[in-house]
């Protein structure tokens, strides 16, 4: 998990706020953009702070951010250099097995590095925000209306926009076409959620007398009135 607060410990048992626990390692080279590079390798080895408790840690390498992924001098680099290449998850499946004395931290893990950056697709990460916000209102509009519940369109809806990250859609040459497709979807998506919305509160049968007026807002808050 690169971005992380960087604690004391690279490999431990992570206790979320339910009390269930889960193995937890954190790459000491602390880059998704490995090279292979004999100083990175150094750096990952010197860097590692639970080596008296695991012997195993994990570097991420290639190009990472729709960079190409990894390239065969990188991968050459690594057989010179003795280090194995496998899978993320044999990675784990071994490290958690052999591990022993372990510390255990609890509370939430939280992504410092990724605070206050830039971006050059906030007209899509708004999209996606206004997307999830129609989404949630369209789901309870629906609900309140009564009837049958329109499960299936819904649900193609939340597919729309889980199929369509706001992180990197493909990779090298075809970002900025995916990008472009991306924003279409939302855009789409928005518009039929509050299709949806609209229509449910114009079929939403009143619980209360004809006089009296209703007020329900989206946002969980309560106001007096």
């Amino acid at each position: 998990m690169r971005g992380a607060r960087r604690g004391a410990r690279h490999t431990f048992i992570w206790e979320g706020i339910d009390g269930s626990r889960i193995f937890t390692h954190f790459p000491p080279a602390d880059t998704y953009n490995g090279t292979f590079s004999p100083e990175d390798i150094d750096r990952s080895v010197h860097n590692f702070k639970d080596g008296h408790s695991s012997g195993r840690s994990l570097y991420l390498f290639g190009w990472g951010d729709g960079g190409g992924g990894p390239q065969p001098e990188m991968i050459e680099s690594a057989h010179r250099l003795g280090v194995e290449i496998g899978r993320a998850g044999d990675f784990f499946e071994a490290a958690s097995a052999e591990a022993n004395g372990l510390t255990t931290s609890a509370g939430e893990l939280y992504f410092e590095l990724h605070r206050g950056t830039y971006t050059s697709q906030s007209r899509t990460k708004r999209l996606n925000r206004l997307a999830q916000q129609a989404l949630r209102e369209a789901e309870m509009w629906s609900v309140a209306a009564g009837g049958d519940y329109p499960s299936s369109e819904l649900e193609g809806l939340w597919k729309t926009l889980t199929q369509s990250p706001i992180g990197r859609p493909r990779p090298s040459r075809a970002t900025a076409i995916a990008w472009r497709s991306s924003t279409r979807r939302r855009t789409r998506a928005v518009e039929r959620r509050h299709a949806r919305g609209r229509w449910s509160t114009s079929h939403w049968k009143s619980p209360v007398g004809r006089w009296k007026t209703n007020f329900f807002g989206s946002s969980g808050m309560t106001a007096a009135r």
